[in-house]
């Protein structure tokens, strides 16, 4: 896997993002927003606010100047958190995406993204343990991927939490690993995702002669 500069993702995009605007209002037809709106992502991956009409008007599978982007976060509850090294991932944070040249895998840093291309044996194998690459809409949504100490954390979220996981990384980043700060970014991101987030498919349910008893037994070194 190749990585390539310079990053994809503008900076000065992933700022006029997470910055906070008094008054949101639709970047089509300027009628006032709440708080929680809808977005639209342009063709330079800009982001720009949405009302529903509007919003309705560029579903994401539409190419044009404008893409609708949803606000689901799914999960997957089988996804039993190993495998990281089949990924021939550099670093432990990655941001993979459906775009143009095919699935990209991006890498948070100080500077912003570094490009790469994820392994089409990587990309099969991922595939074949998840169904949530497949479900995966081009440009518009990721897979954030986080290798941590219990596993390996994967959500599918709108392509704005990539960009505002980006955003608050450059913000705190320190030194060459990033410092604590980086990781207390990343833990906060992926929680809030977590909260929001809906399965894919069902947990897996314990064998027919599972019997949660007799294993707590075991694990306190049996019945007496």
């Amino acid at each position: 896997m190749s990585a390539v500069a310079p990053p994809t993702l503008p900076v000065a995009a992933l700022r006029a993002f997470v910055a906070v605007d008094p008054a949101p209002r639709c970047h089509l037809c300027a009628v006032p927003l709440s708080e929680r709106h809808r977005h639209l992502l342009g063709e330079a991956d800009d982001v720009v606010c949405a009302c529903p009409p509007c919003h309705l008007l560029f579903p994401p599978s539409l190419a044009g100047a404008w893409r609708a982007i949803d606000d689901r976060v799914l999960h997957d509850p089988q996804l039993d958190g190993g495998g990281w090294d089949d990924l021939g991932l550099p670093v432990g944070l990655a941001i993979l995406q459906h775009g143009t040249d095919g699935l990209t895998a991006r890498f948070p840093g100080p500077a912003g993204v570094v490009d790469g291309h994820l392994d089409p044996d990587a990309a099969a194998a991922l595939a074949a343990a998840t169904p949530l690459l497949g479900m995966l809409e081009p440009h518009v949504e990721v897979l954030l991927a986080h290798r941590t100490h219990a596993g390996v954390r994967i959500l599918l979220a709108p392509v704005t939490a990539a960009f505002e996981l980006v955003a608050r990384l450059r913000d705190v980043w320190d030194g060459l690993a990033g410092g604590p700060a980086v990781q207390q970014a990343v833990d906060e991101v992926f929680t809030d995702l977590e909260r929001r987030s809906q399965p894919v498919r069902p947990v897996t349910p314990p064998p027919a002669d599972h019997d949660p008893d007799r294993d707590q037994a075991h694990d306190h070194g049996g019945a007496r």
